[in-house]
């Protein structure tokens, strides 16, 4: 996909749902926790204090595979090139203005450049942590982005 589109996630503590992304689909996907592994390329878990107030997020996928790697500060258009490996299998601390790069599901590779983080809790005091991010997919399984 040459075009840079821009998304959002979110996950809310204690529910048994994951809100993540799929790059082949674009879209946002719903998944038990016990069976999103397969079709998720993209989630998160929010970290909270001894209160229950969300103190950080990390990426992860509950079938625990490397799919994720930090790319720094780069901006989206600077990175041509997905890393060939080195792909972990949760990053702690998602931060704004930084960007990712994710080896999906499929086998094939995408970028993300995080815009916003938001972290709170909901007015039942469930914590949450919500990202927009915009993200590019390499459709074709190159490790190469024009």
């Amino acid at each position: 996909m040459n075009d840079t589109l821009t998304s959002e996630i979110q996950y809310a503590g204690g529910v048994p749902e994951v809100q993540g992304f799929d790059f082949t689909e674009g879209r946002i996907r719903f998944e038990y926790a016990g069976q999103a592994g397969s079709v998720l390329d993209l989630a998160m878990e929010v970290q909270v204090n001894g209160t229950n107030f969300p103190i950080g997020g990390t990426f992860i996928l509950p079938d625990n595979r490397p799919f994720i790697i930090d790319m720094g500060n780069a901006g989206l258009n600077d990175i041509t090139e997905a890393p060939a490996d080195g792909y972990v299998i949760s990053l702690i601390n998602i931060s704004s203005n930084r960007s990712y790069c994710i080896l999906t599901s499929e086998g094939k590779y995408a970028k993300i450049y995080v815009n916003d983080v938001v972290m709170d809790q909901r007015e039942d005091g469930t914590p949450f942590i919500y990202i927009r991010f915009d993200w590019k997919f390499q459709p074709n399984g190159s490790r190469y982005f024009d």
